[in-house]
């Protein structure tokens, strides 16, 4: 301040006079300490009554440390005191462009100066942005203390004049910013090493960016911050509380004012032209979540590493504040979990590098029944660079599509591109279980997984599965073996054939391959092959009816979505080789008689009359065909007749056929047929 003391000093060897005096001053340059002053003219005038106007100009001041720079600078004031001890002036006007700012600064200031103290105080007020600013400060000998207190500045306006790139035209932002600042010096000469510290606040903070991509509705904001400034490195501290209102970033909703006691209190380190190079953050929510992270940028603000302790993560609380909006844009919003995660995580640009979690208590419920789990507990530890511990995970209940599995213990090994079983996992599922030999998984970071999988399902009942499936009820058992699969992105592919021991025959399960399993409309498409299926066994829990006998058949082309057929091809036959059997082994019940014909629109041939003396018919041949599109089943049967097709060929005495008519039944229409024929009670014949 030496430069200004000694400037305004010489004002104080003024005549004291009572003509009217006017002194004019003109310097080219003033350098001092950093400072240089270029193209100075003052004009100092007594009145009669020794009021002195002081009016100033200065092409440039710059601060050749941190090449600050004002221009045009103008100074007029009316009413300067002006004494061997004492400068001062109580309503002064100023105006100058500043290269920190791109509108032309305009305000009023107040000052005086203690000569014999070496005292300088001063008020500087000026409109900002919307806004108001006002700087007061003190400086004696070699200290300066400044507080810039900001007024209501407009959030839209500070970020298009300073942040031009950050808003396009069609965006909208809108909110105050108020804050305390005080500027600390420890040379008031040099003004090196200077500290920001305050307090701020935001409050009406809206906005929707990037067609909505983000938004904020009402956010009130507050906190407090340091800043160090040094030539090489600087150090910001920044503590951050939000009180209320709503944020939309991407698929991340929060809802602030469901949670009252988040506080953020982040440490940034800054380079020399003042952008990030480290951040150091902790978010402390006390019911919810608390963790600690380190950010380290790139020069160009991309991140080169972020290293996160989560030291409690509650999902009772925080999955609905933290987690929900993230995964609703996969449909998984629904799963409603409880209990406790804790671990750490780190990434290494865009890529995992390691990852430690712990898992306490959790259960998981899912509103779409998809998926359950109960006392789900263990540690999971991976490592890119494969020096991973073994990890696990046991639970108490669990189940998948209302499938259900017991209580179960995995361990195993994940780290570098790998997955690996350790030990052979039994899962129990209903009375019987799934028993997998070998599960390991490679090549986890390219676009097409590897899975080695082998199991084999020990019976099970098919009526559990059917109820858990809420497809129609039917008795038996299934088994059998389950080769590998392999995962590209979101799609599920078993590389094999699954065979199913099931209703005394065999089911084959080819090109099986799955879309979105876990996702929004899942899609599954399949082959499948029936091979000598026991009638009497598929049909023994229906109401539909009992028919004894053989079945051969296949579904080509099957398509469901989210778990509905949209496609298929199907055949269902007696078989070939069954069909010179013993008659005696190859019948049919009235009640399935009239089901079947109910189901292509048919008619048993032969009359009532004679149908009321017996209980079941021998039948040389059954089939069905439907070919399902676009919500429409093309029916046929084992072979045409005069007019439709014969869904059923009798044998001996009486001798019974049933001849479909319609040849296209729509879907929906069909499979309220089938489900009100398991629903009546017995078929009654007049």
């Amino acid at each position: 301040m030496k430069p200004f003391v000694a400037l305004m000093a010489t004002l104080a060897v003024l005549p004291q006079t009572a003509k009217p005096v006017t002194i004019t001053t003109t310097m080219q340059q003033i350098e001092h300490q950093g400072l240089l002053i270029e193209d100075l003219s003052m004009r100092v005038t007594q009145s009669e009554q020794l009021i002195n106007s002081v009016t100033a100009s200065i092409r440039s001041l710059t601060d050749t440390a941190s090449d600050i720079t004002l221009s045009d600078i103008r100074y007029q004031c009316a009413d300067h005191l002006i004494s061997e001890s004492l400068l001062s002036c109580s309503h002064a006007e100023f105006s100058a462009t500043s290269s920190l700012w791109p509108d032309r600064l305009e305000g009023i200031a107040e000052w005086s100066l203690d000569r014999p103290r070496d005292n300088l105080s001063f008020a500087l007020t000026l409109p900002m942005l919307g806004g108001k600013a006002q700087v007061t400060g003190r400086a004696q000998g070699d200290d300066l203390d400044i507080r810039i207190t900001l007024d209501q500045l407009s959030l839209e306006v500070l970020a298009r004049q300073f942040m031009p790139t950050l808003l396009d035209d069609s965006d909208q932002l809108g909110g105050e910013l108020s804050a305390i600042v005080d500027v600390m010096f420890t040379d008031a000469d040099t003004l090196s090493a200077p500290q920001l510290v305050g307090e701020y606040s935001v409050s009406g903070l809206s906005a929707d960016v990037q067609q909505g991509s983000y938004a904020a509705a009402e956010l009130m904001i507050d906190g407090g911050f340091h800043w160090t400034l040094d030539p090489v490195s600087s150090r910001l501290n920044i503590s951050t509380a939000i009180r209320s209102g709503e944020l939309l970033a991407g698929p991340v909703y929060l809802d602030f004012s469901a949670i009252p006691g988040l506080n953020v209190v982040s440490e940034l380190f800054l380079s020399d032209a003042l952008s990030p190079s480290q951040i150091d953050l902790t978010v402390r929510d006390e019911d919810a979540l608390n963790l600690q992270a380190s950010i380290t940028l790139a020069a160009d603000l991309s991140l080169e590493r972020v290293a996160v302790t989560i030291e409690q993560l509650s999902l009772a609380e925080g999955f609905d504040r933290y987690l929900k909006g993230l995964l609703e844009p996969s449909g998984w919003h629904t799963i409603n979990p409880q209990g406790d995660l804790n671990g750490e995580l780190l990434l290494v640009g865009q890529s995992l590098e390691q990852l430690t979690l712990a898992v306490t208590e959790v259960s998981l419920l899912d509103d779409k029944n998809r998926i359950e789990f109960s006392n789900l507990n263990g540690i999971v530890d991976y490592s890119v660079s494969g020096d991973s511990s073994d990890s696990w995970l046991s639970w108490g209940q669990a189940s998948v599509y209302q499938m259900s599995i017991g209580t179960a213990r995995a361990e195993f090994f994940t780290g570098g591109q790998m997955f690996q079983l350790l030990k052979p996992l039994t899962l129990p599922i209903f009375d019987g279980s799934l028993n997998v030999s070998e599960l390991l998984v490679t090549d986890l970071r390219s676009d097409e997984v590897r899975v080695d999988f082998n199991a084999r399902l020990e019976p099970i009942s098919m009526r559990d599965i059917t109820r858990a499936l809420q497809w129609p009820e039917f008795s038996g058992t299934v088994s059998g073996t389950i080769p590998g699969v392999t995962l590209s992105g979101d799609m599920f592919e078993v590389a094999g054939d699954i065979d199913l021991n099931v209703f005394g025959g065999l089911i084959r399960i080819s090109d099986l391959e799955i879309e979105r399993l876990f996702g929004v409309l899942p899609s599954l498409s399949a082959t499948i092959g029936l091979d000598d299926l026991d009638l009497q066994q598929v049909t023994g829990t229906f109401s539909f009816g009992e028919i004894q006998g053989r079945l051969d058949g296949h579904v080509n082309d099957l398509r469901l979505l989210n778990w509905s057929p949209v496609a298929f091809d199907l055949e269902l036959m007696t078989p070939e080789k069954t069909q010179g059997r013993d008659l005696g082994e190859q019948r049919i019940s009235q009640r399935a008689i009239n089901n079947i014909s109910s189901i292509g629109g048919g008619a048993a041939i032969l009359s009532n009359t004679v149908m009321r003396f017996f209980d079941d018919f021998s039948y040389r041949r059954l089939g069905i065909r439907c070919r399902l599109f676009n919500h429409v089943c093309r029916m046929s049967g084992i072979e045409p007749a005069e007019r439709g097709y014969y869904l059923i060929k009798g044998a001996g005495l009486p001798r019974i056929n049933i001849i479909g008519y319609s040849s296209e039944v729509n879907w929906p229409q069909l499979i309220s047929r089938l489900q009100a024929a398991t629903r009546t009670g017995p078929a009654s014949v007049n």
